[in-house]
């Protein structure tokens, strides 16, 4: 930049956004202050890009109006049925949120052996593909896919990837994918290639349970749930994330509390996976934490990562210091969380202490959670934490343990069998717990 300034002298200044994955203030400090200067950190959404030139061109200036509705028509698409293949349970829940937020019926499948059975047995109207997955990838399972006669041979398959490298796209595209959409997902992106590739035509629509967009305010703090987050969250940009989830604060709350569940003790297990010479599953375990990073926001991990998985990749030795440094990111990340969602919990947000529903009311919730775990749907967890302030407790209380164990570790197989003793035992006493 400097070169090119000292080349331009009399001359008007182009303006320039600078694009990088370290820190944007310290390379603000590099730079002149000027107002034809921008920086954008990765990872980068499109609209965030939009958002960037747009700013350097003072159109627009701020955070981002996180509960602003996207300005796509989809009324000619909408109630298309979409398989969703995502290996990461994170990922998927924001996938599947997103479309059903909007009217889209969607099943998921966690690997590419799933995904091509299921494939074979529905008639979807369009497939996202994740493209980095264990057992089977998402370039195996579309090449099987686009070999399988029972398929349509114009089913449009769409990879989710976050390595939007050239030769990965043409790979992709040689196998018989249609488009990509970079991750983390960025709604307007995703929703303007589904009417690229989804054919019109007038559908019953998925209907889901609306969230308010308008964040609760603490009568104490006189904070919202927006400001409380960007205070207590210093780590986390959480404008940033809350546009990629469509200003939906209740599912940012979710993520954030499967981030902690899910990577607590990552450290350990990462650093045994290196003494054991595995760097296959420690590369794995990085490339899944660089999108889940990306995707709640925390930019100081998913640099730090995107960091060891190159030096990973590229030596024979692993970089001890700069692995230390991710893991001291994450604990500061994990424990900024640990102090916020109890918070949350106090103030009502995951645990409804409302109106207690009547035993007659209660068995008909958990006949809706059998049939969700019957058919594997991943909606079981929500259906099951609408329930566990009243399921949790004597006589229950034991099984509801048990329940919750099942559905955190997707075994459904295991939740059905508990929610249907759960159930025998509510019929049998008829009775309410003392």
């Amino acid at each position: 930049w400097n070169q090119m300034k000292n080349k331009l002298i009399g001359k008007k200044l182009p303006k320039i956004l600078f694009i990088t994955a370290f820190d944007k203030d310290e390379v603000l400090k590099s730079l002149t202050d000027e107002e034809s200067i921008s920086v954008l950190t990765k990872p980068i959404r499109p609209s965030a890009l939009l958002d960037a030139i747009m700013s350097l061109f003072g159109i627009m200036k701020g955070n981002p109006d996180v509960s602003k509705p996207l300005d796509i028509d989809l009324d000619t698409i909408r109630g298309a049925k979409i398989l969703l293949v995502e290996d990461n349970d994170i990922n998927r829940q924001v996938a599947r949120e997103i479309l059903e937020a909007e009217g889209f019926w969607v099943d998921s499948a966690e690997n590419g052996h799933i995904a091509c059975e299921m494939a074979r047995s529905h008639a979807y109207d369009l497939i996202l593909m994740d493209l980095q997955m264990p057992e089977l990838d998402g370039f195996g399972a579309t090449q099987r896919i686009r070999a399988d006669p029972s398929v349509r041979k114009n089913l449009p398959i769409i990879a989710l990837s976050a390595d939007v490298l050239s030769q990965t796209l043409q790979r992709a595209k040689e196998l018989g994918i249609n488009d990509a959409i970079p991750k983390p997902i960025d709604p307007a992106a995703l929703f303007q290639t589904l009417k690229r590739w989804i054919p019109e035509g007038g559908r019953e629509r998925f209907t889901v349970k609306e969230f308010s967009s308008q964040p609760a305010v603490n009568p104490d703090t006189k904070e919202n749930q927006i400001e409380q987050m960007r205070r207590m969250l210093p780590s986390i940009r959480v404008d940033w994330a809350l546009s990629g989830l469509s200003g939906n604060v209740r599912l940012f709350r979710d993520i954030l509390k499967k981030f902690l569940q899910n990577y607590e003790g990552f450290g350990e297990d990462f650093e045994r996976r290196l003494k054991k010479e595995d760097r296959e599953t420690a590369g794995r375990m990085l490339h899944t934490l660089k999108g889940v990073s990306a995707q709640i926001g925390a930019k100081k991990i998913y640099t730090l990562t995107e960091l060891s998985e190159s030096a990973l990749r590229e030596n024979p030795h692993t970089d001890e210091k700069l692995d230390a440094q991710l893991i001291t990111a994450l604990e500061a990340t994990l424990s900024e969380i640990r102090k916020f969602l109890p918070l949350q919990q106090e103030e009502g947000a995951p645990i409804n202490l409302g109106h207690v529903p009547t035993l007659k009311e209660k068995s008909q919730r958990l006949k809706a959670l059998e049939l969700a775990l019957e058919n594997y749907d991943a909606r079981a967890e929500d259906l099951y934490s609408e329930m566990r302030f009243w399921l949790d407790r004597p006589p229950w209380a034991e099984k509801a343990l048990l329940l919750e164990k099942a559905l955190k570790k997707y075994d459904f197989d295991n939740a059905l069998e508990i929610c249907r003793a759960v159930l025998s035992q509510m019929e049998t006493e008829g009775k309410e717990p003392e």
